[in-house]
């Protein structure tokens, strides 16, 4: 399986903290995901 991700919106550094703290926990489900993945053999492919 290949994972196609957008991070554009990351680099954007917005003021509002829960904007914020919607990024970080986007962020760490990204991460759980690329990790299983890449066990399984998988790709994890970021565009942006």
């Amino acid at each position: 399986m290949i994972i196609a991700v957008s991070d554009v919106h990351l680099a954007e550094k917005p003021a509002d903290p829960k904007v914020r703290a919607d990024d970080k926990k986007f962020a760490d489900f990204l991460d759980h995901i690329a990790s299983n993945q890449l066990k399984k053999g998988g790709d994890l492919v970021l565009v942006g």
